[in-house]
């Protein structure tokens, strides 16, 4: 069960990544989705057993939260 928790953190980085998409062809549109899927995917990804999903899941759901979240204020 825990290293499917690993795949779903991937699946979810998948996700944010492709709903973060529309961003860059207008940037008025936000897309509270890839927060949404990036959220589910680090914590998934916290509580999967260790292996390549897993830190895939982490670095990708954690960079999406961070330009996702974090950058904007900080322009």
């Amino acid at each position: 069960m825990r290293k499917n928790l690993g795949i779903i953190s991937s699946v979810l980085f998948l996700m944010a990544l492709v709903s973060w998409l529309p961003i860059y062809v207008d940037v008025k549109s936000f897309s509270e989705q890839s927060v949404f899927y990036a959220t589910g995917g680090v914590v998934t990804g916290l509580f999967s057993s260790p292996s390549g999903y897993k830190f895939i899941g982490l670095i990708g759901n954690g960079l999406v939260l961070g330009f996702l979240v974090v950058l904007p204020y900080f322009l």
